[in-house]
């Protein structure tokens, strides 16, 4: 049922539900053959060094970060049965969020930008990380053929 990513970024879970599987009249489940191919390389002894940059890199990421606590307060937010009928507290809710939301939008305009453009230089943080990771793989086989070469 998919593939395992050698390195996970970040993600809504819960997900199973989403699309045709989520309702009553969904098509059967179906597997077909997989395509036939040649892997070209082997990078997995560089594994262990793309997921120390990766997580180096994540961990002061604001973006990312940002990223991670929004699927936490979506996986809570999930997980409850019901709404609360408490108004307090659906009220402490709604202003928590606010204050996170304008919270990252002062750290955008203090790394230089006006209000009204934040939401124009709002990022693709797992595009960019998954870029990143690409770019590291590069670079480290780059290395690994050059000291192979030299012996």
């Amino acid at each position: 049922h998919g593939v395992t990513p050698d390195i996970p970024l970040a993600s809504f879970g819960g997900l199973e539900n989403s699309g045709e599987s989520g309702y009553d009249n969904a098509l059967p489940w179906m597997q077909i053959e997989p395509a036939g191919f040649e892997p070209v390389g082997n990078v997995r002894d560089l594994l262990p060094a793309l997921i120390a940059r990766h997580n180096q890199r994540v961990t002061i990421d604001r973006d990312y970060q940002a990223l991670l606590e929004d699927i936490a307060d979506d996986e809570i937010t999930r997980k409850r049965l019901g709404i609360s009928l408490n108004e307090a507290g659906r009220r402490k809710e709604r202003e928590e969020k606010a204050m996170r939301l304008r919270g990252r939008m002062t750290n955008a305009v203090a790394g230089g930008g006006a209000v009204d453009k934040v939401s124009e230089r709002r990022r693709d943080v797992l595009l960019d990380e998954a870029a990143q990771i690409m770019s590291d793989l590069m670079r480290l086989d780059v290395r690994r053929m050059n000291s192979l070469s030299a012996h």
